[in-house]
């Protein structure tokens, strides 16, 4: 076994191992124990990110009493690897910290040849994305046996090669991690910039969308989706939670085409109804189609520019999320929307904010593809560098 791009000086076989046999894995706590408001940490699969990192903003807390109960089993020390089994799978990070306790989630040791820095690399590799596709079980809730992951086929260099490969990428996700932290930053400068114009204290004069809009419906296309299409069907799920269109769903159907300068906004969303009451900007004629699940909203006498930002700042989308009913199922009603107040600055001063909000939304497009190049880089060189 030896892969296609190597370093130099290189040319032995890899080896191969089964992971159990060189690595200490085990899980954590299938217990519920009583949670508190104040404590340590329990981090389950939700809390692993696609970065390679735990995201601790939406945990929930134990008393030291289970906290100590859940470590006899399986504490987790600095070098540790965790490995999403139910609902997440995979998303493997490598700890840099120990204060917080693991339920259903599998927890990597170092116990022998397998060493946890390139082991953490080696866990996205296509081999390893293929052992996990013919591996798991469930049918809506996946998941994965412990069992199955003690046995994965992990194949190794010397350990001298696995030090380069390590370092290389290391480097790579060095980059990603600060490349991601870049557009997260201008996403916040964004949204801090759209509360300076639009926000309650603001002593510009008010009116209702329905002297500005008129609030349409389109019809189902979802039998008209082809991935060779060329146009983009806008439907609930074509517009993002940051307000962005996402060319998801091609199509040849040229029915209910779009004009720039429209606004497309979800008027069903489910979950945490993160996309509800935002609205997606159509930035180019004949290249978008009205679906449904959505409403079309036409302008008239405002900049639809300056509008779709407006909508979508803190302090309007609020209060449309006021306004939406249902509780599985949410909902907002065309009425609800073009009865909504918002504020109306000159038009020298709309088309002024407009310009400022396409400039950083040009930034961010720029870093994002920047983001993108990047995984496509590692992706290569994971296909290449390892077998």
């Amino acid at each position: 076994m030896i892969p296609k791009l190597r370093f130099n000086n290189f040319g032995d076989e890899w080896e191969e191992y089964i992971l159990q046999s060189e690595s200490d894995v085990r899980d954590g706590t299938h217990d519920s124990p009583k949670y508190v408001e104040n404590g340590y940490p329990l981090i389950t699969s939700k809390n692993l990110t696609d970065m390679g990192t735990l995201d601790f903003s939406n945990v929930s807390y134990l008393k030291q009493e289970d906290f100590d109960k859940i470590n006899q089993r399986s504490k987790v020390d600095i070098g540790d690897i965790l490995f999403g089994m139910i609902g997440t799978i995979g998303k493997p990070v490598r700890i840099d910290r120990d204060d917080f306790a693991i339920k259903n989630v599998a927890l990597i040791k170092e116990n022998g040849l397998i060493k946890n820095d390139y082991l953490i690399h080696y866990l996205h590799t296509p081999s390893i994305n293929k052992q996990f596709a013919n591996n798991q079980d469930g049918g809506t809730q996946k998941f994965i046996a412990l069992d199955k992951i003690r046995k994965l086929k992990i194949k190794m260099p010397t350990r001298e090669e696995q030090k380069k490969i390590v370092s290389l990428f290391d480097l790579l996700d060095k980059k990603i991690e600060l490349q991601s932290k870049k557009i997260e930053d201008l996403k916040l400068f964004k949204m801090c910039t759209l509360d300076s114009f639009f926000n309650s204290n603001s002593n510009e004069p008010k009116n209702i969308l329905s002297n500005y809009c008129t609030c349409l419906t389109g019809k189902s296309k979802v039998d008209q989706v082809d991935e060779n299409g060329l146009y983009y069907i806008m439907d609930m799920g074509t517009v993002n939670s940051d307000g962005y269109i996402l060319k998801n769903k091609p199509t040849f159907c040229n029915l209910d085409m779009l004009s720039y300068g429209d606004l497309i906004m979800p008027k069903d969303d489910i979950g945490g109804g993160l996309i509800i009451g935002k609205t997606g900007f159509i930035d180019e004629d004949n290249k978008y189609i009205l679906g449904d699940h959505v409403y079309l909203i036409k302008t008239k006498n405002i900049n639809s520019l300056y509008l779709h930002y407006q909508i979508n700042s803190k302090y309007i989308n609020k209060q449309l999320k006021r306004k939406v009913t249902g509780s599985a199922q949410l909902g907002l009603k065309a009425e609800n929307i073009l009865n909504q107040e918002i504020l109306v600055h000159s038009e020298s001063n709309q088309n002024r904010i407009a310009n400022i909000f396409k400039l950083i939304d040009k930034k961010i497009k720029l870093e994002n593809q920047k983001l993108e190049n990047l995984a496509k880089t590692k992706k290569g060189l994971m296909q290449d560098m390892f077998v």
